[in-house]
């Protein structure tokens, strides 16, 4: 038996709480100190879940203020919400919940005398005053699932048990309940009108009566209205969980061959007939399985060249548990990759619950495009793939409009309270689910310092327990995960340090200019990473005045004054949390200052955070944001930060952020006086490496030296009396016992961010010179040497090539980049470069013989170049194509659309305006330094079916464009489109542009 007494304290009234768990079920007592109280009882008859309902209890009472028997209280904060279990949907948003239960208010900025502007977060004496915290006792990987036995019929792998209700029914007793556990919230979902209904404990714990189904059925039409046309029960609902829709629609008194029949049509409910299967007779059960074919046909069938989801068989089959795994396994074969994303029956994706394990039911639906049709799929999917399913619900979630991500997210959130959840949550903070998932982690700090998280998601964690007190937060330090505990330590010793007050330099910055008006931000300010100058932190209202500067829209003098004082891990962090905050409340377009102002204290980190998203987000429909992050990439201004613009402007997939991408980066380059390319050759980032293109790491004793390889990536030695030695290793090697742990972390991390930026700069700069070796650019000497040669970075990464050297149109020499950065010809002697130019050799610019010896030289020293050079294949024009405007002896074979638009994206071509928006019909190949377009007219890739759903393709048109043309302005090539641009012959083309064109052609042809 367990058993917990509680009391709670407050303006002279002592109260008590009780609570007792035995095998009768659970009995909560509670009233004043010396009252008789108030007693019920609860009895649930399935799974653990009594179990954890004791657990939750103490620690909502301990949140609340209430402490043990014989201790001293603790004075709750204000405003806690009540608890609530809802059975079916998202509740209505209630404000954003502290670490310890409580409402947070949001954060304001204060006005100029420093005052805040609207509520902030709690300040010290508050935050002093907010009950301990608790670390969740259940185990890291368990999801803490709590789920009504109708739900864990979902999951093939457990037994499943519906237990009959009590014979007795009282609807008076019932009506009582139900007044006291039910109301229905008026809610609008997908364009359909209707009601939530919520409930403070499940509705049903066992098969209800016909009695208890009638009563309910009649309550529920009562609670709606008479306004209604139909009872809510019936039909197709949006409102409620299908399970219960067919809890109390289903005559469950009828056979079970009748019963399996009436579910197999309520998708993943079917399943729920398991529950019944060892509480009917044998011969009941053995009737109901003949009734299936032998052999179980296929579930999808072709009817008019279509997909249908004609057979469910199987699913019965699986509610049955006649089911065998091979069995299951060979029909599910028989579905087409891809094809149940494209089916109109939504509830197809019910045959991904069926396969033998969960890592196959995920493996099923990623290979077919099974998707959810709405928010009631989630608790069937969580339960059946349990922590192996969170990838394929994140992506669902990255797929889902605005009104439904918020929906699946909560549902998640509805059944699923332990530490093993908190990754999905985590990650469910870059979704249009966001402000959900910030408002059950908010609540579940317990589960947080329980989790076992990697090293990204445990910083996440951490910006929800900075707004802990530190006392309690040192309390429960040692017993977190492993994972949490050097940053809270690192958390908990900035805490300890004095708070700063307002120098005089901090009094001039504020002075200089004023500040923007004062605004609200999306999340508690206490979440920031704490800002150290000179051994004093920030206190909480200079921080709410620096956000303010932030908001400029120039770098106001406090942000400049805060960037020198402040170190450079110190902004990058705050950067990025202002960030990942940001996203975590929704990304709301009236806070999106947030993101732009981030840039002007972000470092490399912050960078390489930001710049996937920027690529990403124009996919999700969010062309602006990405257009704001390209605009704090600039006002990061590293040589990092440019680099990055320069990738998206040359290979982000959505040419609208490359159009916008390409114009900041003409725009800073107009400002510097310089061309784009020259630019980019100016503001390559270093990444951090030395002159000699190094990096030492330091763990303690031992050092480590890493340097770029021409392949793009990073090579590790060991570094003995300060030369390398030892094997050549892709990372640095896992840490010793007398090894400095703090320095190892710290060399960890460098790393991480080191090889994310070689990675960036790398991906960027092949692509780069691979177009300079087509277009035949030529870098003046001085240029050479500064820029790309003495380059840590390209030093490495170029060693393989060969470069042509030039006086006027003569080509003198060829030459390769030494790895200590001198130039050298092919027998290793230094070559004079003053007055001449450079370029990358193109195979048709040396001599067999040249070439020939070049090979042998890079083969000797293992270098290797970073793209095909002197093996590239030299195609010339055929006799008679010279004069052709439109070039003939195209490819007549078909060529599948997926391998057509690899060739493009290696190759560089950027793809033409889509033809009615929906089908791009050509690419173009802007070679900016020849001044020529290529094009390429083919069938057409169709945008809204995808890759897949576009039929093969065949080239139709190729022709070259003078100047440097944007394909957007392109879409079919035909001749009245092309009535204002000028076509050049093919003779008049350079050979190497030529061979380029033929040998995509080539490749096309296979």
């Amino acid at each position: 038996m367990e058993r917990t007494e509680l009391r709670y304290r407050a303006d002279g009234v002592e109260k008590f709480w009780e609570i007792s768990l035995d095998k009768e079920g659970l009995r909560v007592r509670w009233g004043k100190v010396g009252a008789r109280g108030t007693t019920r009882k609860l009895a649930n008859p399935y799974g653990d879940y009594l179990l954890r309902k004791y657990q939750w209890c103490i620690e909502d009472k301990l949140r609340a203020g209430y402490y043990p028997v014989g201790e001293e209280p603790v004075a709750p904060r204000p405003g806690r919400p009540a608890a609530s279990h809802r059975l079916a949907g998202p509740a209505k948003p209630s404000g954003v919940p502290s670490p310890n239960g409580v409402d947070e208010p949001k954060a304001g900025i204060p006005t100029d005398d420093g005052t805040p502007g609207t509520p902030a977060t709690a300040d010290t004496e508050t935050r002093q005053a907010s009950p301990p915290l608790l670390v969740s006792p259940l185990p890291a990987t368990d999801l803490g699932l709590n789920l009504t036995p109708f739900e864990a019929c979902y999951c093939l792998d457990e037994a499943a048990d519906l237990p009959p209700a009590p014979a007795s029914f009282d609807p008076t007793a019932e009506a009582e309940r139900a007044a006291r556990i039910t109301h229905l919230t008026p809610a609008e979902y997908d364009y359909h009108t209707g009601h939530w209904l919520t409930c403070t404990e499940p509705l049903f714990a066992a098969l209800p009566s016909s009695q208890q189904v009638k009563w309910w059925r009649e309550h529920l039409a009562r609670l709606r209205g008479a306004d209604s046309p139909q009872p809510y029960w019936v039909g197709t609902d949006q409102f409620l969980p299908t399970w219960l829709r067919a809890t109390l629609t289903i005559n469950w008194d009828k056979s079970l061959r009748t019963v399996a029949g009436q579910l197999q049509e309520y998708g993943p409910d079917a399943l729920l007939v398991r529950g019944l299967l060892a509480r009917r007779p044998t011969t009941e059960l053995v009737a109901a399985r003949q009734t299936l074919p032998t052999p179980l046909p296929p579930p999808l069938q072709q009817v008019h060249g279509m997909w249908v989801f004609a057979d469910r068989s199987i699913l019965v089959a699986a509610a049955l548990e006649v089911l065998e795994p091979q069995e299951a396994r060979d029909l599910l074969a028989t579905v087409p990759d891809q094809v149940l994303g494209q089916l109109n029956t939504g509830d197809a994706w019910v045959l991904s619950l069926l396969a033998p394990t969960p890592a196959e039911r995920v493996a099923f639906a990623r290979r077919t495009g099974a998707r959810l049709p709405d928010w009631r799929g989630v608790v069937p999917w969580l339960v059946a793939t349990g922590a192996a399913g969170f990838g394929q619900l994140l992506a669902w979630l990255g797929q889902a409009d605005a009104d439904v991500a918020p929906m699946l997210v909560a549902e998640v959130g509805r059944v699923a309270h332990g530490p093993g959840v908190v990754p999905f949550f985590l990650r469910a903070l870059r979704t249009r689910g966001a402000a959900e998932a910030d408002r059950w982690l908010a609540a579940h700090l317990p589960q947080l310092l329980a989790a076992h998280l990697p090293a990204a998601l445990a910083r996440a964690a951490v910006r929800y327990l900075r707004a802990v007190p530190p006392a309690h937060l040192a309390a429960v330090a040692g017993q977190a995960a492993a994972s949490l505990q050097p940053l809270l330590a690192r958390e908990l010793a900035a805490a300890a340090l004095p708070e700063a007050d307002s120098p005089e330099w901090w009094r001039h910055a504020v002075a200089a200019r004023k500040l923007p008006r004062g605004g609200s931000v999306p999340f508690p300010v206490a979440r920031l990473a704490p800002l150290v100058v000179d051994g004093h932190r920030l206190s909480q209202t200079q921080v709410t005045q620096l956000l303010r500067a932030l908001a400029a829209e120039d770098r106001h003098p406090l942000v400049a004054q805060v960037a020198q004082r402040v170190s450079p891990g110190q902004r990058d962090t705050f950067a990025l949390d202002l960030l990942e905050l940001w996203l975590g409340a929704g990304a709301p377009t009236k806070q999106a200052w947030l993101l732009s102002g981030a840039g002007w204290l972000g470092g490399d980190g912050f960078v390489h955070e930001l710049s996937p998203l920027i690529r990403a987000w124009p996919g999700a429909n969010q062309h602006q944001r990405a257009v704001r992050g390209l605009g704090a990439l600039a006002r990061v201004g590293s040589d990092t930060a440019l680099t990055e613009i320069v990738t998206i402007a040359e290979k982000a997939k959505f040419a609208g952020i490359k159009e916008r991408a390409a114009a900041a980066l003409d725009e800073i380059a107009a400002a510097r006086g310089l061309r784009p390319e020259e630019l980019e050759d100016r503001v390559l980032s270093t990444c951090g490496l030395d002159e000699r293109g190094r990096r030492q790491f330091s763990y303690g004793v031992r050092q480590f030296v890493a340097h770029v390889t021409p392949t793009g990536k990073l090579a590790v030695r060991r570094l003995d009396d300060g030369r390398p030695a030892g094997p050549v290793l892709a990372r640095l090697p896992a840490a010793r016992q007398t090894d400095d742990a703090d320095a190892v972390a710290a060399a960890q991390a460098e790393f991480q961010s080191l090889r994310k930026s070689v990675a960036a700069v790398a991906a960027a700069q092949v692509t780069r010179f691979e177009r300079a070796l087509v277009s035949g650019r030529r870098w003046p000497a001085a240029d050479f040497e500064r820029f790309i040669a003495a380059h840590p970075v390209l030093r490495g990464l170029l060693a393989g090539l060969v470069w042509a050297v030039w006086e006027g149109e003569e080509l003198v020499a060829s030459v390769r980049i030494d790895d200590d950065g001198t130039v050298v010809d092919v027998a290793d002697r230094p070559v004079a470069l003053a007055g001449r130019e450079l370029s990358v050799a193109h195979p048709l610019d040396l001599g067999e013989p040249e070439r020939a010896g070049w090979a042998r030289t890079l083969s000797d020293y293992e270098l290797v170049p970073p793209f095909k050079q002197l093996d590239r294949p030299l195609l010339g024009l055929a006799s008679g194509q010279e004069q052709e405007l439109r070039l003939s002896g195209l490819p007549t074979n078909r060529i599948e659309p997926t391998h057509l638009a690899g060739l493009f994206q290696r190759g560089g071509w950027q793809p033409g305006s889509p033809v009615c928006g929906t089908v791009v019909q050509l690419h173009a190949l802007p070679l900016r330094g020849v001044g020529l377009t290529p094009v390429l007219v083919h069938t057409g890739f169709d945008r809204v079916s995808g890759m897949a759903g576009s039929r093969d393709q065949q080239v139709l048109e190729l022709f070259v464009l003078r100047g440097e043309v944007n394909p957007r302005e392109l879409s079919e090539g035909d001749s009245a489109e092309l009535a204002d641009y000028a076509l050049v012959p093919w003779g008049r083309v350079p050979p190497r542009v030529v061979s380029e064109v033929l040998g995509l052609l080539a490749r096309v042809r296979g």
